[in-house]
């Protein structure tokens, strides 16, 4: 798989603690920040980041291939 097939995305996602939740399109590196107009979303909502975990990154991370 190269990661372009039906249901693929570029999107990352991250959550810390319960607390806080990162979600967006952008590269860490000059190009994504500076010359590709991607972007990120911060939230700092407890409810929010356990809310998203339940219905995105576990659903996500179930049907994940593992590295053979």
């Amino acid at each position: 798989m190269d990661g372009t097939g039906k249901g693929a995305s570029r999107a990352k996602y991250a959550s810390f603690d319960d607390q806080v939740a990162i979600v967006g399109s952008a590269q860490p590196d000059q190009q994504g920040w500076y010359h590709s107009r991607e972007n990120n979303v911060v939230v700092d909502c407890p409810a929010t980041t356990r809310a998203w975990d339940a219905q995105v990154f576990e659903p996500a991370f179930c049907r994940a291939v593992g590295i053979r």
